[in-house]
């Protein structure tokens, strides 16, 4: 059978070829003459105004044209037939991936009659069931989102504006009902999404200045797509007239309002500069094209650390500002050193080396540590360097190509908490970004789009003063720390020193990420009658690498002093006693590699003049990576035997496994994946993922109005989060050290940490972090839709549409482990568990489920007459068990740890960041001053435009939790996850509006903590709180002075959040902690923070 599957796809790959989604657009109609009548056989010519170049078709039997695979831009359209007078519509707005109708009833010939020219009317799309928002450049341009000289310049903080989309408190966006996982992301049709962590890759967008539109297609994507929510943006491309730009964006923190929870006068300090240009023209005219854009990002800020650091006299031994007695605890009668002095002599070498290398002196004076006495304040700094070019060729009327490569180089730096030794922690991206196209108008009935691309994202993380990386290793070598392994990892790494009361000096070592697709697609078109055929595949291969990595000082070490000897835990460190320690042998990094193919075909059939159908299906095989480290190893739990039993890739990889691997999981087999029968990925594929795609547009009274339906499944894609889980598992080498001293003599010192042999866990004592079901099938999502929509004339529309979604197979991670509720006690239950040599046993099991229902009232009007504006209200109702025991945001690919393995829907609740009711409005004014007036009126009135947005939302599903002092269920449920509260029985905890404030937003009496042991979970359920909402007006102003007809300065003061109304972060959520209702912060997505001002200039010609 599984033969049979392959040879079916490597079939369907032959004769679809290589292929994938298209950012081309289509122009169709009907040629009539005055009676109604098709007219066949008439001339249809459409002409790019931009590039001139041409496309002729002519008409069928029934006067229908279709002429497809057309780059968005300006067009003409030109109909000529014998015996008619020629007529040409004008001005036709032709957007990536649109579907436009111009439809044209001719005249009778007379003599000496000219062509009939007519500007076309495009207010609503007629002839697809897809609902799509589009966006133009000048549009965004016009969004005061200030996100050109903010903390980054990308374009994706302007998506989540559009119809249909909402997002978390991270910018993760949600697109059309779906978690934000289940959209996908192109430029220029090749995926920006980051295959490590299965997010789009806001970077690697081009400049805002290279994007000719972005379409967020969220409603009813045909079997083209792959998700059922589509984020597309296409790049700028050069024309037969030169133009060019410089320009420059600058926001500052004299310019912004004060945060509503700033304790400062006036607002944090804060420069940035954003700058750069563009130009594009013939190279060859009418043949060869290009556009280019250099943008640049200067962001500084002044970030405030605060953090406990050892006194100067205790760096010398003299701690007698500490209250309480210090004892020798080498002394055999228990000694005190006098009044708190430690001896210069009985100072260990290496703390003194370790204390100066690693801790800064204080910047507070005195000798107490109960509050923080390090504080400075350095800058943190963002550099951003992006280009972007674009070459455009038309060899003839059949073939043309483009090519397009975008590169950046971004450095993003921040002090670390000891900031005069450690210095900067440093983030340093490489997106790049690159694509070919060749379009081949085989005949004016078939069309072949051939597109090939790649993108590769490349993040380094690092820390070290002065740019440098911070030689840890060297460190503990030169003190002369005993024990570190000689080929331990060179990058910037670092000790982890912990001593109770101080700031710890652990940081994560150096990690190269690395985020890689190589795309290949290509897409047929063939018109056959009343059908519009499309055949098409797509085909990536995916690699994602990491570091392997377990805590922060990993093959360093991680050393801790808490005064277990000496009574005070800063003199244990002097005198180089820790109480534990732990070293890893974190071994090979991941590199995971594979391979996603996804086919379709898709028929737009017109079964009338006023409806068409669209139906297709779409197959996607989506393998688990291979790890070419062999590091991966899965939980077989359907063994038999107290440990079920582990799977590891192959014989190769069983040379890696660590020792204390093996000794912690005590008679546990260990087998290889040929012998459990599995594939070396450790996951079987799942074959079954045919995708039905159905939609329909119906016109039932004229082009005026439209109804649009359809259904489709969308495979869910599942990347690197859920593989980068089953890796570095069975390859733990991490032992534990616990001190002790006989005799005078301890058992290890900072010396020799690991001088003794070691504790491997105890069976029964280690975690398997995490498996995943290997015969588990992938996600998939239903969606639904009803829309009608109608053209109200004055260029205005409006559309309501309903949305039903349905996602199942979501991953959760549930503990195999878990013991049920009882009443007797976790220490009691324990023994029961259905895996006693483990610990905890984390999986991903695709088990979970999000119901999605919602209506949007849309409407738009185009631009004309100086006025532009969309608004849409959305009310949506989202519920899911995938987001776990307390989620605040949407749910992630990987899956969260539910309350109860046995009863996942007792997490079933509002999704917290689907907006139960949200409105979003914006537009666009041009003052009405034009060349009639006066030139003194003109010049002071003339050129001014007005652009603003307006948001309003009701808050987030919030969950309250507990913090473990008890464990009602008897699961020890805080090893998993956290715990919800009981109901007092006196309210749900929302208080009434008039009563919320910043210091008590919810009622703590509705909730109380539930006892021990009482055999189930506290009864609050997700979701039952509500957070604030948002309200925010933003406003832009702009003033253009005209030159020559192309040629302008422009100058635009930009204000997010112009009343400065205070947006309220969601409040603490622990009912155990006195914080619980209380707000600390304000928002940091949607321009919810305080009111900031940007303003700019452009020079345009």
């Amino acid at each position: 059978m599984a033969t049979l599957r392959v040879a079916a796809i490597v079939v369907c790959l032959t004769l679809c070829q290589i292929a994938g989604q298209s950012i081309f657009g289509e122009i169709r109609g009907n040629i009539t003459d005055a009676s109604g009548a098709f007219v066949p056989n008439a001339a249809v010519t459409v002409l790019n105004t931009g590039t001139s170049e041409r496309r002729s078709v002519t008409t069928d039997a029934s006067g229908s044209y279709s002429v497809v695979n057309l780059e968005a831009g300006n067009y003409d359209v030109l109909v000529e037939a014998s015996g008619f007078r020629p007529a040409k519509t004008e001005k036709i707005i032709l957007r990536a991936r649109d579907v436009v109708r111009v439809d044209t009833s001719l005249e009778i010939t007379q003599v000496g009659t000219e062509v009939l020219v007519t500007a076309a009317r495009q207010v609503i799309t007629t002839d697809i069931g897809t609902i799509v928002d589009t966006k133009s450049t000048q549009e965004i341009a016009a969004l005061p989102v200030n996100f050109r000289a903010g903390s980054t310049n990308s374009v994706y903080a302007a998506i989540s504006y559009a119809p249909g989309v909402q997002t978390d408190r991270s910018g993760a966006l949600s697109v059309g009902g779906g978690m934000p996982f289940m959209a996908t992301s192109t430029v220029d049709g090749i995926s920006n999404v980051n295959v490590r962590s299965n997010g789009t890759l806001t970077d690697m967008f081009p400049s805002a200045d290279s994007i000719d539109e972005i379409k967020v297609s969220s409603v009813s994507n045909n079997a083209e797509f792959a998700q059922a929510g589509d984020i597309t943006v296409t790049s700028r491309a050069g024309s037969n007239q030169y133009h060019g730009s410089l320009f420059w964006y600058h926001q500052n923190g004299a310019f912004d309002a004060r945060d509503f929870f700033s304790t400062r006068t006036g607002a944090p300090f804060k420069v940035s500069n954003d700058f750069g240009g563009s130009f594009g023209g013939p190279v060859i005219k009418n043949k060869t094209f290009v556009f280019g854009v250099y943008e640049a990002l200067r962001y500084r800020t002044q970030a405030i650390v605060n953090q406990t650091v050892p006194p100067a006299a205790w760096r010398t031994g003299d701690l007698s500002s500490v209250v309480g007695t210090i004892r020798d605890p080498l002394s055999a009668s228990g000694d005190l050193f006098p009044n708190n002095r430690i001896p210069e002599s009985r100072i260990s070498p290496q703390s003194r080396a370790l204390l100066q290398a690693l801790y800064p002196l204080p910047t507070i004076g005195g000798n107490s540590i109960s509050t923080t006495n390090y504080r400075v304040q350095p800058g943190s700094a963002n550099d951003n360097d992006g280009w972007d070019v674009r070459v455009d060729h038309v060899f003839s009327g059949k073939h043309s190509i483009f090519g397009r490569f975008s590169d950046k180089e971004i450095v993003r730096s921040s002090p670390s908490s000891l900031f005069d030794t450690l210095g900067d922690d440093r983030t340093s991206v490489k997106p790049r970004n690159s694509v070919f196209a060749w379009n081949y108008l085989i005949s004016t009935s078939l069309v072949n789009e051939f597109r090939f691309g790649y993108s590769n994202n490349e993040t380094v993380r690092s820390f070290g003063p002065g740019g440098q990386s911070f030689d840890g290793l060297g460190l503990v070598r030169q003190v002369g720390i005993q024990g570190i392994r000689a080929d331990a990892p060179t990058g910037a790494s670092v000790p982890d020193i912990g001593i109770s009361g101080l700031t710890a000096t652990g940081k994560g070592r150096e990690a190269l990420t690395l985020s890689n697709t190589w795309q290949f697609a290509n897409n047929v078109t063939w018109i056959r009658g009343r059908h519009s055929f499309k055949f098409g595949a797509d085909v990536r291969r995916l690699r994602t690498t990491d570091i392997t990595s377990f805590f922060s000082g990993d093959d360093l070490g991680e050393y801790r002093f808490s005064g277990n000897f000496s009574g005070n835990a800063f003199a244990d460190f002097l005198l180089g006693l820790p109480n534990q320690t732990r070293v890893a042998n974190t071994g090979r990094d991941v590199d995971g590699v594979t391979y996603h193919t996804g086919v379709f075909a898709q028929d737009d059939f017109k079964l009338s003049r006023r409806f068409t159908l669209n139906l297709g299906v779409r197959y996607e095989v989506h393998p688990m990576f291979l790890d070419n480290a062999l590091t991966t190893s899965n939980f077989d739990r359907a063994f038999p035997g107290p440990g079920a039993r582990v799977i590891i890739a192959n014989e190769e990889a069983r040379k890696f496994t660590a020792p204390a691997f093996i000794q912690s999981i005590g008679n546990t087999p260990i087998v290889t994946a040929k012998e459990a029968g599995l594939p070396e990925t450790l996951r079987f594929n799942d074959w079954n993922n045919f995708n039905p795609r159905i939609g329909f547009a119906w016109r039932p009274w004229g082009d005026r109005t439209v109804v649009r339906g359809g259904y489709g499944i969308y495979t869910v894609t599942i990347l690197g989060s859920v593989f980068y889980t089953i890796t570095g598992i069975h390859v733990s080498d991490v032992r534990t050290f616990t001190n002790s001293i006989a005799g005078g003599t301890p058992q290890i010192t900072l010396q020799r940490p690991f001088a003794t042999q070691g504790v491997a866990p105890i069976v029964g004592t280690a975690d398997f972090r995490r498996g995943t079901q290997f015969d588990g099938k992938d996600p998939y999502a239903q969606q639904w839709n009803m829309t009608v929509e109608r053209d109200l004339g004055w260029n205005t529309s409006l559309r309501l549409t309903y949305t039903g979604v349905r996602t199942v197979k979501m991953f959760s991670s549930p503990d195999l482990n878990q013991v049920p509720a009882n009443t007797i006690g976790y220490a009691a239950a324990r023994p029961s568990r259905p895996y006693p040599n483990w610990n905890i046993v984390f999986v991903r099991d695709p088990n979970t489920a999000a119901w999605y229902n919602s209506f949007t009232a849309e409407g738009t009007k185009r631009f004309s007459n100086g006025l532009f504006f969309q608004s849409a209200y959305v009310w949506a109702k989202h519920l899911s068990n995938a987001t776990g025991s307390n989620g605040s945001g949407f749910a992630a690919e990987n899956g969260a740890v539910p309350t109860d393995r046995y009863n996942l829907n007792l997490d079933t609740g509002n999704v917290a960041t689907s907006r139960r009711h949200r409105f979003v409005t914006s537009f666009l004014y041009r003052l009405p001053i034009g060349r009639t007036t006066s030139p003194l009126l003109r010049a002071l009135a003339g050129g001014w435009e007005v652009g603003g947005i307006a948001l309003l939302q009701t808050g987030p599903f919030l969950t309250p939790s507990i913090d473990g002092r008890t464990d009602p269920s008897g699961t020890n449920t805080q090893q998993r996850a956290s715990d919800r509260p009981d109901y007092t029985g006196t309210s749900y905890g929302n208080r009434p509006s008039d009563e919320r404030t910043v210091d008590s937003w919810f009622d703590r009496s509705a909730f109380a903590i539930p006892a021990s042991n009482i055999g189930r979970f506290g009864n609050v359920g997700p979701g039952q709180l509500v957070g604030p909402g948002t309200q925010n007006f933003s406003a832009k102003v702009q003033k253009r002075f005209a030159f020559t007809e192309s040629t302008y300065l422009q100058l635009e003061g930009s204000f997010a959040n112009l009343f400065n109304h205070a947006n309220f972060e969601i409040p603490g959520l622990n009912v155990s902690n006195t914080n619980f209702g209380r707000i600390t912060a304000t928002q940091g997505v949607e321009n919810g923070g305080s009111r900031s001002i940007q303003v700019g200039l452009r020079l345009a010609f």
